[in-house]
């Protein structure tokens, strides 16, 4: 029944069923618990936001420790708490094998192939300890780790995000040697040369990772980071890596919401026709959206901004037939595919 409530988008009808477990036995609330971590591990974000704004107006003065621990699964961040401690505790990843892989590449030597290999290796470690928030050989090899450099040196400071995925409250202690200047501070970041940016654009892009990989993170949390995102994103214009690492880190922090506000902003992104931004503006305009069936007729749009919503995906589709970039096409078709 909730499935069913929930692809019609009643929020209410769930709520409702919802409220009477919760009043009812402790056998009823232990469902309703268990109905809200399906609700929340199904991915729809917006939907379960509308639900426990619904659940918080029907709250009694009896079994408050329910209606506190609904809340706290639905938009506390709970479920990403207990997967994160799991995949912690329950790690099994073998050191010896990243060991053994830089001492083999490392015997290899130089050249342009290396480059190459090393990003690969890189990579390796990222899922082999992701969401473990294990990162100790990259500390006790932070050498090895600073020898990527360019789209390398973004993807390395990316990898991060993934090994640290759901790891919230650290999350911009992490990060912070990385992240680009405060915008609001000084001459507004302007340290980084536009030719530059790889770590602080990777770094960007991985605050969206850990803050948007696990759908029950705590909403709360996510709306922080977001702002945070956003306002470098309306910042980095003059530089496309960091333009790229945070368009793609607000469209995973706001996956979902449908918002016009941040789907107007990556649109200028995409204005500025920069092929490498605007890639990653398409992409996140398509999860800002997704599953929304923006742009046809039968769709879960919110009303308010329906319209503005509905026009500019008809531009997005214009824009991609007009545009000589591929990587925007391919943004922009992603994109809309994620819609």
């Amino acid at each position: 029944l909730i499935i069913v409530y929930q692809l019609l988008g009643k929020a209410d009808s769930v709520a409702e069923v919802l409220g009477t477990l919760l009043k009812g036995s402790e056998e009823d609330a232990l469902l309703g618990f268990q109905l809200c971590f399906d609700l929340v591990d199904s991915g729809d974000q917006a939907f379960a936001t509308k639900v426990a704004d619904v659940l918080k107006s029907m709250a009694t003065e009896e079994h408050p420790d329910r209606w506190s621990q609904v809340a706290r699964v639905l938009t506390g961040g709970f479920s990403s708490e207990l997967a994160l401690s799991f995949l912690h505790k329950q790690s099994h990843a073998d050191r010896l094998i990243m060991e053994n892989l830089k001492k083999s590449l490392e015997e290899r030597g130089s050249g342009g192939r290396s480059s190459l290999l090393h990003n690969s290796a890189v990579m390796t470690h990222a899922y082999l300890y992701a969401g473990t928030t294990n990162d100790s050989f990259l500390r006790d090899y932070l050498d090895w780790m600073k020898k990527a450099s360019n789209w390398a040196k973004f993807s390395a400071t990316a990898s991060l995000g993934v090994i640290h995925a759901g790891h919230i409250t650290e999350a911009m202690h992490l990060l912070q040697p990385y992240l680009p200047a405060n915008p609001g501070e000084g001459d507004g970041g302007g340290a980084v040369s536009p030719s530059g940016g790889y770590a602080e654009g990777g770094s960007l892009y991985a605050l969206g990772l850990i803050h948007g990989s696990h759908s029950g993170s705590s909403a709360e949390k996510r709306k922080e980071t977001a702002d945070f995102l956003r306002t470098h994103l309306r910042a980095s214009h003059a530089n496309e890596v960091i333009s790229h690492g945070a368009a793609l880190g607000v469209g995973l922090t706001s996956m979902g919401s449908a918002e016009l506000a941040i789907v107007n902003e990556l649109k200028e992104v995409l204005d500025t026709d920069s092929a490498v931004a605007g890639e990653a503006a398409g992409i996140a305009i398509g999860m800002v959206l997704v599953g929304t069936g923006a742009g046809s007729p039968h769709n879960s749009l919110p009303s308010q901004g329906k319209e503005e919503i509905m026009e500019l995906v008809l531009e997005l589709k214009n824009y991609a037939r007009e545009t000589q970039h591929e990587k925007i096409i391919r943004g922009i078709a992603i994109g809309l595919a994620l819609m």
